[in-house]
């Protein structure tokens, strides 16, 4: 499976993994949510390769109940350890496991 040509229009972030892995974010939030599915804006995250096939799509580990709605990433970048990070929109910080893309919820800021 590979990102289709809105999604590669839409890459706004990133962070090259490998010569051949990148770990990329979707902005989903310029059409304000319309012509996205759910599962598309809520997971927002991917790893692809050079050709844009997906890798995974971001997993989110529930450690705290899940925010209710449609809340996408809206930040994708690395932290002082070099970890990947990610943010959604309603405030909750995490950290993304690049070989597993599943989402461990690290901290909430507004």
């Amino acid at each position: 499976m590979q990102l289709n040509l809105k999604q590669i229009s839409k890459i706004d972030t990133k962070i090259q993994i490998d010569n051949n892995k990148f770990i990329v974010q979707i902005d989903v939030s310029k059409d304000k949510g319309k012509g996205w599915t759910l599962d598309e804006i809520c997971f927002n995250i991917y790893c692809i390769d050079k050709q844009y096939n997906i890798i995974w799509q971001v997993k989110e580990i529930k450690t705290k109940p899940p925010f209710e709605g449609r809340d996408p990433f809206y930040y994708l970048g690395k932290n002082d350890k070099g970890e990947i990070t990610a943010d959604r929109s309603s405030g909750f910080e995490y950290k993304i496991d690049p070989e597993t893309g599943e989402a461990v919820q690290i901290g909430f800021h507004k």
